[in-house]
């Protein structure tokens, strides 16, 4: 490659940085799918699971680097209900959250209509989750969505 396109492609990237409080820098994995040049989201997933093999087996550990990030249901103060997610009741919460996450999270589909999820919201459409939303799981315990994870309210 010539030094002026790798140029661009690296501010390009440096553009869609993202910090935390912390001032930690991350990028939001919807904004390197397209950077990188993926059309459609399953195959750029298919690209994660990969990279998330590769710092497993180079002996990372792989949540240090991979922050299940994303958008949430509205469940909470001020928020509607929205959905129904049934997971198994002896996973742990990081586990229910992953799941309720994934499922409600319209990619290929509009996650509603799956027969994973009861849908009990206003309307035939709702958007996807966003950082904020909150989700309340089946032992009473209330989560927010963050910009990297979750945090229990």
């Amino acid at each position: 490659m010539k030094k002026e396109l790798i140029t661009t492609l690296t501010d390009n990237f440096e553009l869609h940085a993202q910090q935390t409080d912390g001032e930690v820098e991350y990028w939001l994995a919807r904004d390197l799918q397209h950077l990188l040049g993926y059309d459609q989201w399953r195959n750029f997933a298919q690209v994660i699971s990969k990279a998330k093999v590769a710092c497993e087996v180079s002996g990372h550990e792989v949540s240090d680097h991979f922050a299940d990030v994303g958008k949430m249901v509205d469940l909470g103060s001020g928020g509607n209900r929205v959905a129904f997610v049934d997971v198994d009741e002896s996973w742990t919460d990081e586990k229910k959250l992953e799941t309720a996450f994934m499922l409600t999270n319209s990619i290929e589909g509009a996650w509603y209509t799956s027969n994973k999820v009861k849908y009990v919201g206003p309307g035939k459409s709702c958007r996807s989750t966003s950082v904020g939303d909150m989700i309340m799981l089946n032992n009473g315990k209330k989560f927010k969505c963050e910009h990297i994870g979750w945090s229990e309210v």
